[in-house]
């Protein structure tokens, strides 16, 4: 877990250097947070994930591979179509927004904006990749090997919604618009009419 936590700093370090913008510890910092507490997820889901998926669902539709690929390829889909969508990207946008410090509103727009992009890239990266660690990957190194294509991903993902920087200073500028100002009639709000109007 502390390894893929360090890969995953990693992943959004190099991100970070795409752009000439000062280095974002809390960023770093929500990053390794994420990585270490889905590691620990995987742990627990992947054993139970294999025990559970052996190619009684798609066996009959791919009868014409052998066993082993129809329940790499239920692991893959129970991972990528299970946890991933109802575990992963939930935990993703409420602990990294935590942790770089915005409110639960913006967390839960910087949600509503980035999910379904995010979503399709990443079955586009992680079936192929998990189709390999179910099918051809021992099962003592399989959180080795996610590790480190999680550095590659991780990249991907800092550089698609890393940042919260975005949500959080727009929210800010919505409260500083609804702070009253001093002497206006009745206590109206500074920038009400912008607001309304926007």
């Amino acid at each position: 877990m502390i390894t893929g936590g360090v890969l995953a700093t990693s992943g959004d370090a190099l991100a970070q250097s795409r752009t000439d913008e000062q280095y974002d510890t809390r960023r770093a910092a929500s990053f390794m947070a994420f990585d270490i507490c889905y590691r620990a997820l995987q742990h627990f889901s992947f054993p139970i994930i294999v025990h559970e998926c052996q190619g009684q669902f798609l066996g009959p539709l791919m009868s014409t591979f052998p066993t082993e690929y129809a329940a790499a390829m239920e692991q893959t889909l129970a991972s990528q179509l299970g946890i991933v969508p109802f575990f992963y990207y939930p935990v993703f946008f409420a602990l990294t927004g935590f942790v770089q410090g915005i409110s639960a509103d913006a967390a839960l727009e910087r949600a509503k904006e980035n999910f379904l992009p995010l979503m399709k890239r990443n079955l586009i990266f992680w079936i192929p990749v998990q189709f390999v660690q179910f099918g051809f990957i021992d099962e003592q190194l399989q959180i080795p090997f996610l590790s480190v294509a999680g550095l590659c991903w991780t990249f991907i993902l800092s550089v698609a919604a890393g940042s919260a920087k975005g949500y959080s200073s727009s929210q800010q500028q919505i409260s500083e618009q609804d702070v009253p100002t001093q002497g206006t009639k009745g206590g109206s709000l500074k920038g009400s009419a912008r607001a309304s109007s926007n």
